[in-house]
């Protein structure tokens, strides 16, 4: 067997190329640390103070070990969004809760919610959740307004909803913001 020099030239490119384009298997000389990404922490939910539910109180989170990170949480208002600041100021009472069905099915929760607070509360949300007749939740409906005023009393009424295995509610949540 004869060595071609013809052939030498474009076989060491071509071994050249497969080095660097990491197509070999080559030892590394300075090896990547590992990456090291903290835990993703999710805010611990929180009874906004001032406010009467009915039902059964739910056992908080146990207080996690380490810090979390302070959470941006953004508001959506009629002209955009806004950063969301905890206010304590702002009260409110669930005055009373009951269930409406219109002629086509559709279910609604009604009710009324009073601003007990001293100042305008800029966004309320009604949570409220559909529970089946075991008590297990199957589903859930919400209801908002914009800009409530002291002493002032919305009534809400949430979103449609026509579940058959649908027997009674529980407001689970009224944020305010």
């Amino acid at each position: 067997m004869k060595f071609n020099t013809r052939m030498a030239a474009p076989f060491l490119i071509l071994i050249a190329l497969l080095m660097s384009s990491g197509c070999m298997n080559t030892p590394q000389v300075n090896p990547v640390p590992p990456v090291s990404i903290p835990p993703t922490t999710f805010p611990t939910p929180m009874i906004t103070p001032g406010v009467t539910f009915t039902g059964t109180a739910v056992a908080p989170n146990p207080i996690p070990e380490e810090t979390p990170v302070p959470v941006e949480a953004y508001i959506k208002r009629p002209f955009g969004y806004v950063q969301y600041e905890y206010n304590p100021a702002h009260k409110v009472r669930l005055l009373d809760t009951h269930v409406e069905t219109d002629p086509t099915g559709a279910r609604k929760v009604v009710g009324t919610i009073k601003n007990i607070g001293t100042g305008r509360i800029d966004l309320v949300v009604v949570t409220v959740s559909l529970l089946d007749a075991d008590g297990n939740i199957i589903g859930s409906t919400s209801s908002e307004v914009y800009y409530l005023e002291p002493n002032k009393v919305w009534k809400f009424r949430t979103t449609p909803f026509t579940m058959s295995d649908f027997r009674t509610h529980q407001v689970a949540e009224i944020f305010t913001g």
